[in-house]
């Protein structure tokens, strides 16, 4: 499918992933798995969510009206959900999380999961599944309020996050692993960068980004502008990389803002696949230094060494992305700043028949 959610940030992860990364360094695994941030779901200080977003009511009778019908639409889901299959044994989900915090380039603060890409792995249909998840969609937050998914983990974390997720679109999570878009400057550098072709008016947009990654990170952005005529190909280094998957005025594709920002995401996390794909163990192996310390993961050691085992077979699967709300299944809507309203039952048809039939096809 095209199209797709927000900018993803998480291309870096899905590396990781690759992570496999370290991926055969059989002797040294335990030392590469401890650089992780090992956290898990329960090890997490407990967020209560109670009080709704600080938003501005919806004033005119329209958004009245569309905030009526999206309400009914997720009470009536959550009330009645559609049976959530069992992963079992030849189904792994991952949710990937790239967390937008402009305050800080730690995560010490929760800042908004503006990249969501649910990572499937069917063993039986030989297929790695990426769907994103627009970062607008509106979304009910058990057991709290209504609001827009990015916020679930402003709000709650990761453990609300992963709850809004499966209460709302009827998927099971397995794992989740979590990186700051900042940290994409140092895993695309780790893995020598990634060769882009770029329009004029990318490269335009691009700047604004790219100050405002350099004066978070301390560096001269003046060492790394672009200019328009250098349009066409062009070998992006880590922080021209993380400008570039935050562009959402310009053009790609036929598709502008979040939907632009998701092409321009899952352009740079297929070329980061196949690039990890291509590099020879050392290469790997040095990557893999500066790599995992970026991530957050409750993936254990065990599954992270299975992972690692059957990297080379994994790699040969067909990689399908895809994006949810998927098209003629939603409506934009202006209650609480700009939001998609979507028909629960047919995204959740069409994300169970993907990850777990091999059926891509939303009709």
């Amino acid at each position: 499918m095209k199209k797709g959610k927000s900018w993803i940030l998480v291309p870096a992860i899905l590396l990781v992933l690759v992570l496999l990364a370290v991926g055969a360094a059989w002797a040294g695994f335990r030392h590469y798995s401890s650089k992780l941030n090992y956290v898990a779901l329960e090890e997490q200080a407990p967020v209560i969510v109670t009080a709704p977003p600080e938003e501005t009511p919806p004033v005119s009778e329209e958004e009245l009206a569309q905030l009526e019908d999206a309400d009914q639409k997720l009470a009536a889901n959550l009330e009645t959900p559609a049976e959530t299959p069992d992963n079992g044994p030849d189904v792994m989900n991952i949710l990937l999380i790239g967390v937008d915090n402009d305050k800080l380039a730690t995560m010490n603060m929760l800042g908004n999961a503006d990249g969501e890409v649910i990572l499937s792995i069917n063993r039986k249909t030989k297929e790695i599944v990426m769907t994103s998840i627009m970062r607008d969609l509106y979304v009910s937050i058990p057991n709290a309020f209504n609001t827009k998914i990015t916020l679930a983990y402003h709000h709650g974390g990761t453990a609300t996050l992963i709850d809004t997720v499966e209460a709302n679109l009827g998927v099971k999570i397995d794992n989740y692993i979590l990186v700051n878009y900042i940290n994409v400057t140092d895993i695309v550098d780790a893995m020598g960068g990634v060769d882009m072709e770029l329009s004029e008016t990318e490269i335009y947009y691009m700047r604004k980004k790219i100050d405002n990654i350099c004066h978070l990170l301390n560096l001269n952005p003046a060492d790394y502008y672009l200019h328009e005529n250098q349009a066409g190909m062009n070998h992006l280094n880590g922080v021209q990389t993380a400008a570039y998957l935050r562009v959402r005025s310009a053009e790609i594709n036929g598709v502008t803002n979040d939907y632009g920002r998701t092409e321009r995401a899952r352009k740079v996390l297929s070329l980061l696949i196949e690039k990890a794909s291509g590099m020879k163990l050392t290469e790997l192996d040095a990557a893999a230094d500066t790599i995992l310390p970026c991530i957050t993961t409750d993936l254990s050691q065990s599954q992270l060494l299975d992972l690692v085992v059957k990297a080379p077979q994994y790699l040969k699967y067909r990689v399908v992305s895809q994006r949810i709300p998927v098209d003629g299944t939603f409506y934009g809507a202006n209650f609480y700043g700009s939001v998609l309203v979507m028909d629960p039952e047919a995204n959740r048809q069409f994300l169970q028949r993907s990850i777990y039939e091999g059926i891509h096809d939303a009709s």
